[in-house]
């Protein structure tokens, strides 16, 4: 950061300028992206210094650090509130540019990529090196499926496909790999070629056959043939067993092997493809009720609340200020069978048109809710401003909460959601799921899901600029 900005910034949030000073710094910081970007940092660097000195996180000084207010440290002291409200705009403004420039990118492999090919499916999170990028995978690297499926094709005649959570390293450029945990499918599509998997006990060698290994944390890997012929070199011993189709044993960490019955794993091939049950971005009926829209994708809303106000789409969005509400958008009929389906929920979210009774209202709520058939509730996305008006989640039956995120539902952000009917909640900071889980939780009874609940109330608002539902259903199992 340039020292003398620096410098000016933090004389500035000190109160230390005067009135024709600060209102300079004021247009800087609209009109120059880099100036409110160091601005941004200054704000997250202050919060940081004074959760560590604290031990805790002061919902207050948090929110205030958010949309502009000063520290409210020894170092810090209130601004006019003046300041307070341009500084909420500009940071409010900010931003979307700066998440935006945080998101990974599609990743799409670039055509006559030599080399493994990856895709993943539109619940997948994966790194390769660490990197989000994952059009190129070079000898050595580690690839880690954090959650989702990819489909990935190792060289000409290879092809794999890996569940999360799975990691993977390319051996060589052959497409040889090593299976650290996770479990795979593979299949090699003509005769002649060898192919090796390397797992903790030994290597498996696929010369003409489809079939499944799973690596256990401790090492050991399950591992059934599906068709044709797999050999396998445990290790430490010379000669090779044979595994035909139909068969199945578990390759100890030290080589050993038992024989074993696999009923559940099956061979999967592909992509499960993507189903679209809900779509509104609200570019239709401006100036009318949202009871009289008609989302692109989906059911019409309702407003299950008699009295609420009603709710006028107005620049292409909803926006809850005004008075409590609750919102129900009810997705398209479907059906959702098995634990391996999951849906995938796209929030588009604007800043409320009500910003000036944030900095001081501390009783403010906004939740998004997920609900079955029936109307039960099963996950909520809350945040209130006693947190600083930061995302969590909550479990619905257990009420379990993992931690605060640290992205504000005030904020210009998109989040991605990913609810398996396996149980496990993923939170993405970004408008897809490869971009960073910012939270994680374990359901306790997942239910299949029929609408999506927008509230508020005591002050907390709400603004959407679009919204979406996907369900992937369970993954293709082909038949032996």
């Amino acid at each position: 950061m340039n020292s003398r900005l620096e410098n000016l910034l933090n004389r500035w949030l000190d109160g230390e300028l005067d009135a024709p000073e600060a209102a300079a710094v004021q247009r800087m910081l609209i009109e120059d992206p880099a100036a409110r970007k160091a601005y941004y940092d200054l704000l997250l660097v202050d919060q940081m210094l004074d959760e560590q000195v604290e031990g805790r996180t002061s919902s207050r000084g948090m929110f205030g650090g958010l949309v502009g207010t000063p520290a409210q440290g020894p170092k810090r002291r209130r601004l006019h509130a003046g300041y307070v409200a341009v500084a909420a705009l500009v940071t409010l403004s900010l931003s979307a540019a700066f998440f935006l420039a945080r998101k990974g990118p599609a990743n799409p492999a670039p055509a006559g990529q030599s080399g493994p090919l990856v895709n993943g499916s539109i619940d997948s999170r994966m790194t390769i090196a660490q990197r989000d990028d994952t059009s190129e995978w070079a000898v050595g690297e580690i690839l880690r499926l954090e959650r989702g499926t990819a489909a990935i094709r190792l060289n000409r005649v290879t092809a794999a496909n890996f569940e999360g959570p799975a990691a993977v390293e390319l051996l060589d450029a052959a497409g040889n790999v090593r299976l650290l945990e996770g479990m795979a499918s593979f299949q090699v599509h003509a005769a002649g070629n060898c192919f090796d998997v390397h797992v903790p006990g030994g290597i498996l060698r696929d010369k003409d056959s489809r079939f499944t290994t799973q690596v256990l944390s401790e090492g050991i890997a399950n591992v059934r043939v599906e068709s044709g012929l797999l050999e396998i070199h445990p290790r430490g011993f010379a000669e090779p067993l044979y595994l035909r189709s139909g068969e199945s044993l578990r390759l100890e960490h030290d080589g050993s092997t038992t024989p074993i019955r696999l009923p559940d794993q099956h061979f999967r091939s592909g992509l499960p493809q993507p189903v679209v049950l809900f779509r509104d971005n609200f570019q239709e009926d401006e100036g009318r009720a949202l009871e009289q829209h008609q989302p692109y994708v989906g059911q019409s809303w309702q407003v299950p609340v008699a009295g609420d106000r009603p709710t006028i789409l107005h620049n292409h969005s909803i926006d809850t200020t005004g008075s409590p509400r609750r919102l129900l958008a009810r997705l398209a009929p479907h059906e959702a069978i098995g634990p391996r389906a999951v849906y995938v929920f796209t929030f588009h979210l604007l800043p409320p048109a009500n910003l000036a009774n944030k900095i001081w209202d501390q009783g403010g709520i906004e939740f998004i809710t997920l609900e079955d058939g029936a109307g039960k509730p099963c996950l909520s996305l809350m945040a209130a401003a006693i947190s600083g008006h930061r995302w969590q989640l909550r479990d619905e039956t257990s009420k379990a909460m993992p931690a605060l995120t640290p992205v504000c539902a005030l904020w210009t952000h998109t989040l991605t959601l990913c609810y398996g009917l396996d149980g496990r909640v993923t939170l993405h900071d970004g408008a897809t799921a490869q971009t960073p889980i910012i939270a994680e939780l374990r359901v306790a009874a997942p239910l299949p899901v029929a609408g999506i609940l927008i509230g508020n109330h005591d002050g907390g608002d709400l603004a959407f600029a679009g919204i979406e539902t996907t369900l992937l259903p369970a993954q293709p199992i082909d038949a032996k």
